[in-house]
């Protein structure tokens, strides 16, 4: 197995032969992760330069790594932390009673900043490896935290060129955790992905659970990365995995963070009640356990975008979905959470009227300044939302020239999740183009690419739509065959909204697909009118 550390930085001189203690009380450390003495933590690694080294962007030999490429190879898996134990609840780091971490809880994000740099050459001094290790994974989760991705990356390196020194199995994959979790803030899911396949190895070689927090955040993570490249069924399991170990020893953050993942995945499938119960749960747990900020502000925004889905759906007001959104952005912005910032603000210019036009380009461009200064994920969804904004107003180039741009942004992240949505908006701006034939075949892409990623309710209504469109320039065969299947995925639809609100909504578009399929193949009976 092979692990990259993605820039070099100088470090201070230190003795060959160092006293180590691997055990850190749970005052000195602000994440409480360290094992206990049954995990046997001391485990030692053999590593040596590795040809076709990856880069920061996940690919072998990309060139543009952030300060440089650094390869090793080890004789055993490294891992990834459990992000369930990412549980600060404001202690020092450093033993200070007005600590970085504690600034930064008090929503000072200048002041935890300044502290970070300040306490630096204390540390250094130090000569403790456990306490330099400790400085930087904390000052890395702290840029984390404010969307510094490449700091953070740079930071968490740090951590991992000290555990591996030390020899340390389990603080080298708490470091690869780190730098795991921030190549999948950048969108670099392939790199990403990787980092946390190796952190399930030491987590649980052979299957059997070596190091709890490294397994749990391991499964959890990668399979939140499964999800964003389009292996949602992957992604379901191991999310559940997870998610039912966090609730079974009642670990807080690992039902916030698990919960809010796995209500995107029943959101995308359209099993909103589901979503709901997920949301709530995960915003309950996420305020118990007080962990990280980040945390409470990406549930709580997950809560608020079921609501903007349940108004969508259903097409009702979007007030309710408006309250939880101000909530999540108030407490967002409290933190400089900017990329829950920016996604909130995303979510609020969806449920704006066209009235509203020039309000909701404006959210979407402050969003979208703020992710593509983060080089962030998000990046590429947010130039496809400012491309739906100009389709409303019939400014079909603008609308044209945004999606296809988020359409590249996301083929580079492989972050597939999106696909039908993208395809859906290239479809709207289609219909306005007067081809009918590039309509017909835009429609036929966003709805295969709902089916194959199993949005059941963007396949029901893009097929619905395409039954129509097809009826229309008379393929009337066509249009029977892909109203089934419209047909089909309104029942699998229904099956997972039993006496909700949204199942009369769907129910009557069901319907409605029935009532025409009977219609049209009454008029094709006895003839053979396919293409």
């Amino acid at each position: 197995m092979k692990y990259a550390i993605v820039k070099k930085t100088k470090r201070v001189a230190r003795p060959k032969t160092r006293v180590f203690n691997p055990f850190i009380s749970a005052s000195q450390d602000p994440f409480q992760l360290i094992p206990s003495a049954n995990e046997n933590p001391g485990c030692s690694f053999a590593s040596r330069d590795t040809p076709g080294r990856r880069t920061h962007t996940g690919h072998p030999e990309a060139g543009n790594s952030i300060g440089g490429q650094y390869t090793r190879r080890i004789t055993r898996g490294v891992s990834f932390l459990l992000f369930f134990s990412l549980v600060l609840n404001a202690l020092p780091v450093l033993g200070q009673s007005d600590s970085a971490i504690s600034l930064y809880y008090q929503g000072k994000i200048r002041e935890a900043r300044q502290n970070f740099v300040s306490e630096r050459a204390e540390v250094l001094r130090s000569e403790n490896p456990a306490q330099e290790w400790q400085y930087y994974m904390s000052f890395s989760w702290f840029e984390e935290q404010v969307g510094n991705h490449e700091r953070a990356i740079e930071l968490a390196n740090n951590a991992l060129e000290i555990a591996t020194t030390i020899n340390d199995e389990f603080r080298i994959g708490r470091s690869l955790c780190w730098l795991g979790w921030s190549f999948s803030g950048m969108g670099l899911y392939q790199a990403a992905r990787e980092f946390f396949l190796q952190a399930q190895d030491i987590g649980a070689p052979n299957g059997k659970i070596k190091f709890v927090a490294v397994w749990g955040l391991a499964t959890q993570e990668l399979g939140a990365v499964s999800f964003l490249m389009g292996d949602v069924a992957q992604a379901k399991d191991l999310l559940l995995k997870s998610y039912r170990y966090a609730k079974d020893h009642k670990i807080d953050v690992g039902v916030a963070e698990g919960g809010r993942h796995l209500a995107e995945i029943a959101l995308h499938e359209g099993a909103l009640k589901e979503a709901q119960a997920f949301a709530e749960e995960a915003v309950q747990a996420a305020l118990r356990c007080r962990c990280s900020p980040l945390n409470t502000t990406r549930a709580m925004v997950t809560e608020a975008k079921v609501a903007v889905e349940w108004a969508r759906v259903n097409n009702r007001s979007y007030d309710e979905a408006r309250i939880l959104l101000r909530r999540a952005l108030k407490e967002a912005q409290s933190r400089n959470n900017r990329e829950s910032i920016a996604e909130s603000q995303l979510l609020l210019a969806k449920t704006l009227p066209s009235s509203e036009f020039d309000e909701r380009v404006r959210l979407i461009e402050q969003a979208l300044e703020a992710l593509n200064m983060m080089n962030d994920e998000l990046r590429g969804s947010a130039k496809i939302e400012l491309g739906l904004a100009h389709l409303r107003e019939n400014a079909s180039v603008f609308a044209r020239f945004y999606v296809e741009q988020g359409r590249s942004v996301n083929e580079e992240l492989f972050r597939k999740i999106d696909d039908a949505f993208i395809l859906g908006a290239l479809s709207e701006i289609e219909k306005d183009s007067g081809d009918s034939f590039r309509y017909l075949d835009s429609l036929h892409q966003a709805a295969t690419a709902a089916e194959q990623l199993g949005e059941k309710l963007t396949a029901a209504r893009k097929y619905r739509e395409l039954m129509y469109e097809l009826e229309k320039s008379g393929y009337t065969k066509m249009a029977v065959n892909y109203g089934l299947k419209s047909k089909v995925y309104y029942e699998l639809l229904l099956k997972d909204q039993p006496d909700s609100v949204t199942a009369k909504t769907l129910k009557e578009e069901s319907i409605e697909v029935f009532e025409k399929i009977v219609e049209l193949e009454l008029e094709f009976q006895g003839s053979d009118l396919t293409p």
